[in-house]
């Protein structure tokens, strides 16, 4: 994702990436400030000549999209918001309940 959140805001969004990461078991979030990107980072160790079955990519994209999802508006209201880190994980990973 592209992503250039104002500088004064660096610190929490770096303290958020943390929090992110410690809930995240097939991945971890990174921000590349120089090319102003969020990436997920996914890692399938296939040592020895193995191949990735179709199942295993499909898991692999699954898991990425789903950790994208819940957490990258915690990320957002950090860096434009007034919400500390620890706030906009509780919003991020909080399920939601009923109907709209």
């Amino acid at each position: 994702f592209e992503f250039a959140p104002p500088e004064a805001k660096l610190a929490a969004l770096y303290e958020t990436l943390n929090l992110a990461n410690d809930s995240c078991w097939s991945g971890a979030f990174s921000y590349w400030e120089d090319q102003q990107t969020m990436a997920y980072i996914y890692g399938l160790n296939l040592a020895g000549g193995a191949v990735a079955s179709p199942q295993q990519v499909d898991n692999m994209m699954r898991i990425s999209v789903a950790a994208c999802e819940k957490l990258y508006p915690a990320f957002q209201m950090v860096s434009w918001g007034d919400d500390t880190p620890a706030q906009a994980m509780q919003a991020a990973i909080s399920d939601a309940y009923g109907r709209a």
